[in-house]
């Protein structure tokens, strides 16, 4: 099992920084705290012993120990030496809850702890041996939130923080400590006082949340405003250098006070409004800014770390802002990995997307996304694995398009509903993603089209957890949705959309999509799936009881639950139950080879397993104790890990949490196991309080008892009114209920005509303001409409239009082009010039040419400018088709010329025009193919730039060539459809005819053809009433009448009236209409028998017109249907020619797709290689910079050295002379007092006589002189001077003469002064020549550093001559001629190499020469050792029989001849298996009728037994019945015998019982020790048994038949 090693952390809460050696920095990060050194970019953590957060964290002055504590019940304050990271103490009961602060002295011999609530203790610690405490107080009145203490006294402490500050002083008496307070005062004002520092002068400075800043004496506590800090923002932090008082406000701005005038020095505003926090570096050159919105800066100030700076000099200093690092801004809800890159995404509630590369530590991007997103994820298959799907708690979506991971851009944004999304998922298989609200709503959307699919109402009465795909069996796509009631359901997604009519609904039939349902044993709130097998699902749930679960989904179709009966959906139980989390899990993911399970809980607890092992169909018990790797670096209060993810590789886990922070994990190899995990560590505090600002409350308290007080007259004044009000009111309404019945009012009518003529005012006044509202709506979206047209449709040349099939669903769209602009016209028309004359001068050349630079000068351009304009002949030079060289190209140039010159002057002649201007856009759509360069000479940024303009110029050409196609399609769609159309009349008309209804085939254009309308907005389209102003209803009932009266004046219907009945009511006549034959009339008149000769014979004539008739009807209908099957075939010859036609047309697009997409990779490559040149020429400069830098500083170094050798050297020097002097001494005294030579060893004693050490042995050593220090508490450090030592008292000796003894005491003097100013000198010397070790070591190091930047310098320029000349050739390759092993998502061809097809080719035909050669020789062994085996196996077949032969020889001769064997061999023996059979099957007979009479004897004895039982249960009635009446009986006797019993027969029957018990007691024991005695009988016989044979075990044989086990039976 790997372990979970932290790789990365990013996240920065706004809390304390602090500033170590080597420029890094340190902050609390969570659960643990983070070393980040920014110009290096390493960084390194120290996490919680108990993986608790850190809520105070501390430095001590000289950065050699910190100190932090952990939040909790009774947290534990833990102290570490640095750089070692190494614990030196800890630190118990600080606190009951948490630690707020915790604060060193200047020496770090103490440390202060300061507690939260509820009492706010206050304690001194002592560092010195043994920690512990040396006094404690309270500030619960002040609730305190930040301690420190005094540099200048290890006794005195100041706390402030919600609305007060107070100082402290620890006070000795006797043999304990003590703490004293002195509140802090201001007079006349109430400021809330937040943060503090301390002084130059032991002064205590006090930011306000007003902005205001206060000095006060520690002493008195009396403080006083600094004027010039008035009217600012809230101050957040506060600190002094030794040049000014420094604080950092709300409003973003870091302000510079002096210290002697307090008034400002200069405002330094930051891209921020949110400053939490501000250190300066070591080397006190720049600070370190945090902000509460997640971003670090860097400030430098050049010179600041000068002793002293002028005032002028500061005020003009330009600092330097930069950016350390930009995280997020409050808690973090969801991250997602990216496919195709190693970049994590993250977002939070700051409203931002962040791309994090991982790999190098940087921020790819920073997009603005809106609002509370709650989950984000990345989509997996081959069309959406660049698209981020964001789900937001308002219910909107958004889709991210990721390919550029530098601009991200929104592709789509819709609001799906007013409830949050709780889940999300890409479906694998499909470009469809599912979305599921809180509200149980599940969406499905099509991310390439941006097209809401559909949603379903999952359930009613439960609320949704979690959704995820069933992926592994695509022919099953399902959503499962886990239910907060332990249900699991299962939807297939929609295939098609809801079709979009007047009144869009996306809500689909949830009964057609329903797929199944399951019950578990707890409600899964997150869950992934696992695995399919034959007849299961398998799925990983966290459920609500804390654990993660293994379980197995029936793919049987369960039952409906009906009216809530949850008994009828059988149980799935879980089949394996690991108990990981204190909390409810939060996040769970299978690793994308799914080897690996991570889960992540609200306790911040992420813990990963081998999912192989569980990824079987029926999991073993054992596997209930797998073992899991876990790591807690996330806060476990709150909500813990938000969201989780996996990288790609599967090695890393990223995790983000409530507290803000991302963390990267990768797993490394296995180590032995970490202290298990105990839910101590993560037990949270009951009732958690909240911190309080408590002058906030009191303030605001007031301010509302205040307002109350000030507006209660006017509320008692509107009161009292409305009370007349209602008084009269309800008289108003007595007098109406008692007035006569025609007088009453009804209710309505109590409003006065005034108070109507008001409403209806007022009314009316508010239909205005809506009006007038809507119509500045209107006029918005008018310009919003004329804007996006102006900018985005108009500025298209070519729509787009999809021209679609008449019968297939082929679609074809066109190009998208804009208009050319004219710069860039130019611009290629300028490239496409130049690059024809420098191809057709190196081309007369004949010899390899270099572009020179397009863009040079100024000069080369107005060159150009006033170069005559391209004509018709110039740009031919330009054209694909332009061949030439040698000497007469001019002369062809000019017959082209003059050609078609004459040409155009003709056409134009014949058609009356004039001639057409040729514009700089059409000369630079001609084609350059024939000005490209070779892939071979693009290695020069020049060339590179000129083949990607005319590679852009090719793109055009391709699409403008396409869209003529397209255009040319359409056209033909048109004609095609006209002809369908004429057809269709005709159609129609034969359909009348023949009196038939059937459909017939209108092709129409779609509205992807006719781009045009996609502006216009029909009547039709408008559901929305239209408003009518009175003035337009009048107008509009005038024309109505006008149109009315007119239409009365014209009509005149006599004439067509006459022509109807003319022409048999019809205008028009109709050829082919059939006659109608008129019956003859007496046929209806008379019968038939009555018919007249005429008459029978008309009806016969009338007969025969009838059937004449009628044949040529019929003959008439097939004429027609034949007609109608021709046209038919004719319309769907011409749409099925067409559908062809476009399925070649999109073969066509295809392939200038392909093209395009080659050119586009090629202008790629090209613009990588530009800006690879752009940034290494930036790189050159930068490093030669730093370089000429770096000489300076080394020339300066090396000259600063050498003078203060010189100075190390004159110093040395005069060392040596006091040295000389010193040595000189005793014989300079024995010259000066020969005169008293009796007195010189005596006098030479004292002179040698030193004064007595002062002060401890181990006193402090010299400090280096800290006047030249920017610290501005560097003088408060303890140091030693050499001083002069007070001489001792000497005894003048007796006989000497007063005159020489003042002469000695004068030369004494004058010794112990030079011996102080040689101690003085010496000290010097020793800081001089450290010192100039110093300046020499950095004067090294500069050289090294120096020749290292030449040497990279050097390396550099090397690599850029060679990267210039590494130029990128595309080629195209043939399936199965890639012989380079396929990666999964790209493939790497570094390593590869290009080998020609003919090489291939003869290597093949080498191999197959090689290959037959040998294996004709392997066949020629093969058959020569067949031989030689075949004689190898019939010597072994040899010397087997041999030996076997051998044996059976041995063997009779060893053989031992019995009687038997000599009977049987004399030919005895043939009966001997006939004897032996008779006696078997006689053994067989016998044992048959012996078990038959057992069976007979067995069945007797089985009646004998119920007849028995039946006789025992009659004797067992009686016998209760018996035992019944003895039983009254014995009760009658019982209360006989309880009432004539006496005292003497209760001892009686006691010594009877007591007889019994003696007598039971006995009887156990010796049916104890018979027992025993049998026991011990059978341990000797067995024992006997072991030994010798023996004949104990005869008596226990049973006498009888030995098949019958338990001995004969008796009844």
């Amino acid at each position: 099992m790997a372990e979970i090693d932290i790789d990365i952390a990013y996240g920065y809460d706004g809390s304390s920084i602090y500033t170590l050696p080597h420029d890094s920095i340190a902050y609390k990060c969570a659960c643990g705290i983070k070393f980040y050194n920014p110009a290096e970019g390493t960084r390194s953590y120290l996490w919680s012993p108990k993986r608790r957060p850190v809520t105070a964290l501390t430095f001590s002055s000289k950065r050699d120990k910190f100190a932090f504590a952990e939040r909790g019940k009774n947290p534990i304050v833990y102290i570490y030496s640095y750089p070692e990271k190494r614990k030196l103490a800890e630190l118990k009961d600080a606190s009951v809850v948490e630690l707020g602060d915790l604060a060193f002295d200047r020496a770090g011999n103490q440390l202060a702890t300061l507690g939260t609530l509820p009492k706010f203790e206050l304690q001194i610690w002592s560092l010195s041996g043994y920690p512990q405490v040396i006094c404690e107080s309270d500030c619960a009145q002040s609730h305190a939130k930040f301690v420190s203490f005094s540099p200048w006294s290890p006794t005195d402490l100041c706390t402030s923080g919600s609305g007060h500050v107070t100082f402290w002083k620890i006070e000795k008496s006797q043999n304990k400590q003590s703490l004293t307070s002195v509140d802090g005062k201001v007079p006349g004002t109430v400021s809330r006082f937040h943060t503090h520092t301390w002084s130059i002068g032991n002064e205590v400075y006090v930011g306000c949340k007003e902005g205001e800043i206060y000095g006060f004496d520690p002493t008195t506590g009396m403080g006083m405003i600094l004027p010039e800090t008035h009217g600012a923002e809230a101050i957040t932090c506060i600190s002094v250098s030794k040049h000014h008082l420094i604080a950092a406000s709300e409003d973003g701005f870091l302000r510079f006070y002096y210290h002697q005038s307090k008034t400002l020095a200069k405002a330094i505003q930051l891209n921020t409004d949110r400053l939490s926090d501000f250190r300066f570096m070591q080397d006190w050159m720049s600070l370190v800014v945090g902000c509460e919105d997640g971003v670090l800066f860097n400030i430098s100030l050049p010179g600041y770390d000068k002793p002293n700076i002028e005032d002028e000099y500061f005020e003009e200093l330009q600092p330097k802002t930069t950016v350390v690092a930009d995280f997020h801004s409050g808690p973090v809800t969801c991250c997602s990995h990216l496919v195709l890159e190693k970049c994590l995404a993250t977002a939070g509630v700051d409203g931002t997307l962040r791309i994090w590369d991982y790999t190098y530590n940087t921020l790819k991007s920073k997009t603005p996304i809106g609002e509370r997103p709650t989950i984000i994820r990345c989509g997996q298959g081959a069309r959406t694995h660049t698209t981020l799907a964001i789900g937001y708690a308002t219910g909107c979506v958004r889709l991210v398009d990721v390919e550029d991971v530098n601009l991200p851009k929104v592709v789509f944004r819709e609001k799906l509903d007013e409830s949050e999304v709780v889940a999300l998922e890409f479906d694998p298989e499909s470009t469809v993603v599912a979305v599921l609200l809180r509200n149980n709503k599940l969406f499905w959307i099509d991310v390439p089209e941006g097209q809401i699919l559909g949603w379903i109402k999952v359930a009613d009465e439960c609320q949704a957890t979690d959704c995820c795909w069933v992926d592994e069996t695509p022919e099953e796509r399902m959503v499962l949705v886990s239910m907060d009631n332990s249900h699991v359901l299962a939807f297939r997604p929609p295939v098609e959309g809801v079709v979009h009519s007047e009144n869009p609904s996306y809500q689909l039939d949830r009964d057609a999509l329903y797929a199944n349902l399951w019950r578990l044993e707890y409600a899964a709130v997150k869950m992934c799936y696992a695995a399919a097998y034959l007849d299961r699902h398998q799925i990983f749930a966290l459920g609500e009881d804390k654990c993660l679960a293994v379980i197995f989904l029936s793919k049987e179709m369960q039952p409906k639950p009906e009216d809530g009966k949850e008994e009828m959906i059988p149980l799935s139980p879980a089949a394996l139950r690991y108990a990981d989390f204190a909390k409810l899990g939060s996040t769970i993911a299978l690793s994308p080879d799914k080897s690996m399970l991570m889960c992540c809980g609200q306790d911040g607890r992420c813990t990963v397993r081998e999912a192989e092992k569980l990824l079987v169909e029926d999991p073993h018990s054992s596997l209930a104790n797998l073992s899991a790797r876990w790591v807690q670096r996330h806060s476990p209060f709150k909500t813990g890990i938000n969201a989780a993810a996996w990288s790609m590789d599967g090695k890393s886990i990223f995790t983000v949490g409530e507290d803000g922070f991302v963390f990267g994990m990768k797993l490394k190899a296995a180590r032995k196991d970490v202290p298990p995990y105990t839910l101590d560590a993560q037990r949270e505090v009951e009732d958690e309080p909240e911190e309080e600002d408590v002058f906030n409350v009191k303030q605001q308290k007031a301010e509302e008892q205040f307002m109350v007080l000030a507006n209660q007259a006017y509320r008692d004044q509107v009161k009292e009114k409305v009370a007349e009000m209602a008084v009269r009111l309800q008289t108003l309404k007595v007098q109406n209920a008692n007035a006569e019945e025609l007088e009453k009012l009804e209710a309505h009518e109590f409003m006065v005509d005034s108070v109507k003529d008001e409403a209806r005012l007022e009314g009316d006044q508010m239909v205005e303001e809506v009006r007038e509202s809507i119509r500045w709506q209107n006029v918005q979206r008018e310009y919003y409409f004329d804007k996006i047209k102006k900018e985005c449709y108009d500025t298209m040349e070519e729509k787009l239009v999809v021209i679609k099939g008449m019968l297939a669903e082929t679609e074809v769209s066109n190009y998208n082009v804009r208009y050319k602009n004219k710069v860039d016209a130019k611009l290629l028309k300028k490239v496409k010039f130049l690059r024809g004359v420098q191809d057709e001068e190196f081309r007369r050349r004949q010899k390899p040419y270099f572009l020179d630079d397009l863009y040079a000068d100024e000069e080369e351009e107005e060159e150009e400018e006033a170069a005559p304009p391209l004509t018709g002949g110039q740009s031919s030079m330009m054209s694909p088709t332009t061949g030439g060289g040698g000497g007469d190209f001019e002369d062809k140039e000019a017959e082209e010329k003059a050609k078609k010159d004459e040409a155009q002057k003709k056409a134009n002649d014949e058609e009356g025009k004039p001639v057409a201007k040729v514009t700089d856009e059409m000369l630079a759509d001609e084609p350059t193919l024939e000005l490209q360069y070779s892939p071979f000479e693009e290695y020069t940024r020049h060339r590179a730039v000129t083949q990607m303009w005319l590679l852009n110029g090719q793109i055009h050409a391709f699409k403008k060539a396409f869209n003529q196609q397209h255009k040319a399609m359409l056209a033909r769609k048109k004609a095609d459809i006209s002809k369908i159309q004429e057809k269709n009349i005709r159609v129609q008309q034969i359909l009348a005819e023949l009196e038939l209804q059937e459909a017939i085939f209108k092709p129409s254009f779609v509205a992807s053809e006719q781009p045009e309308k996609i502006l216009q907005v029909l009547d039709s389209e408008i559901k929305i009433e239209k408003y009518y102003s009175p003035e337009e209803l009048k107008r509009m009932e005038e024309a109505k009448i006008a149109d009315a009266k007119r239409r009365a004046e014209q009509e005149d219907e006599s004439v067509e009236r006459g022509l109807k009945i003319m022409m048999d009511n019809r205008l028009d006549r109709d050829e082919n209409a059939t006659q109608v034959l008129k019956k003859p009339a007496f046929a209806d008149e008379k019968p038939e028998s009555e018919w007249t000769d005429e008459e029978q014979k008309e009806m016969r004539m009338y007969e025969k017109a009838l059937e004449k008739q009628a044949e040529e009807d019929e003959k008439k209908r097939r004429a027609l249907e034949q007609e109608l099957k021709q046209v038919k075939k004719e319309n769907q010859e011409i749409a099925q020619g067409f559908d062809a036609a476009v399925l070649g047309l999109l073969k066509d697009k295809l392939e200038c797709d392909q093209q395009i997409f080659e050119l586009d990779l090629r202008i790629i490559k090209l613009a990588q290689y530009v800006m690879q040149r752009e940034e290494m020429e930036v790189k050159v400069t930068k490093l030669a910079g730093v370089l000429e830098e770096i000489k300076s500083k080394t020339a300066k170094s090396t000259q600063h050295v050498m003078d203060w050798k010189r100075e190390l050297d004159n110093k040395t020097d005069l060392y040596q002379q006091y040295l000389m002097e010193e040595r000189n001494i005793e014989k300079k005294f024995r010259m000066h007092f020969a005169d008293s030579e009796e007195f010189i060893e005596v006098l030479l004693k004292l002179l040698r006589k030193k004064p007595k050490a002062k002060g401890k042995r181990g006193e402090q050593q010299d400090n280096a002189d800290q006047g030249g220090s920017v610290d501005p508490f560097a003088a408060a450090e303890t140091k030693t001077k050499v001083a002069a030592e007070p001489d001792v008292k000497l005894d003048k000796p007796d006989g000497l003469a007063e005159h020489v003894w003042q002469e000695f005491l004068h030369f004494r003097q004058q010794r112990n002064e030079q011996e102080r100013e040689m101690k003085e000198i010496s000290q010097e010397l020793a800081d001089m020549q450290k010192y100039h070790q110093t300046i020499k070591t950095a004067n090294e190091e500069l050289h090294a550093k120096l020749e290292l930047n030449l040497r990279k310098m050097n390396e550099f320029q090397e690599q850029m001559v060679r990267d210039s000349y590494n130029l990128d050739y595309l080629s195209r390759y043939k399936q199965g001629q890639i012989e380079v092993e396929q990666a999964a998502v790209v493939t790497d061809y570094a390593d590869a190499i290009l080998i020609h097809k003919s090489k291939i080719m003869e290597l093949n035909t080498d191999i197959r020469a090689s290959g037959g050669e040998k294996v004709k020789i392997l066949k020629e062994i093969k058959e020569f050792k067949k031989g030689i085996r075949a004689v190898e196996w019939e010597t072994e077949m040899l010397d087997y029989s041999c030996g076997t032969l051998e044996v059976e020889y041995r063997h009779l001769h060893t053989l031992r001849v019995t009687k038997s064997m000599q009977e049987f061999i004399k030919g005895g023996g043939e009966g001997h298996n006939a004897m032996e059979q008779a006696k078997l099957l006689k053994k067989i007979e016998h044992t048959k009728k012996t078990f038959e009479n057992k069976v007979e004897d067995k069945k007797h004895a089985i009646l004998k037994i119920k007849k028995l039982v039946k006789e025992k249960a009659h004797e067992n009635i009686s016998l209760d019945e018996a035992t019944a009446e003895a039983t009254g009986i014995v009760r009658d006797r019982n209360e006989i015998v309880s009432l004539q019993n006496t005292g003497l027969d209760q001892a009686r029957a006691l010594k009877i019982m007591k007889d019994l018990r003696v007598t039971r007691k006995l009887e156990d024991v010796a049916k104890a020790q018979q027992d025993e005695l049998v026991e011990l009988k059978q341990r000797i016989d067995k024992l006997r048994e072991r030994t010798f044979p023996s004949f104990a075990v005869v008596s226990k044989r049973v006498v009888g038949n030995p098949d019958e086990k338990d001995g004969p039976e008796t009844f």
